[in-house]
């Protein structure tokens, strides 16, 4: 396996960590709670999708809750890992479909 990491400076800066593999963009929480894990992760998608779209946080919020996959990374330490996963043309998609309520 071969690991690339970018460093991008300026922009807006990441609360948390992001992985964008091939075939998937991933947001990663950690918190005390599995609950509090994804709700983290599923937030930075959410604020992504809202600066994106333009879409009110709610519409965001039901598109990710459509669109996207949780799930488990870790459960052994004192936080629990969460991501949060869509598909690579996910935000592709959104820019296509022009029917999209604001």
């Amino acid at each position: 396996m071969t690991l690339h990491c970018t460093l991008r400076k300026g922009g807006t800066p990441l609360r948390r960590p992001r992985i964008v593999t091939a075939d998937r963009v991933m947001f990663i929480g950690s918190a005390e709670t599995l609950e509090g894990a994804g709700a983290l992760a599923t937030r930075d998608l959410v604020d992504v999708v809202v600066a994106a779209t333009g879409l009110s946080e709610d519409h965001a919020y039901l598109l990710v809750t459509m669109a996207a996959d949780l799930e488990v990374c870790q459960v052994v330490n004192g936080l629990r890992t969460a991501r949060v996963c869509v598909d690579r043309d996910f935000f592709e998609r959104l820019h296509e479909d022009s029917t999209l309520p604001t």
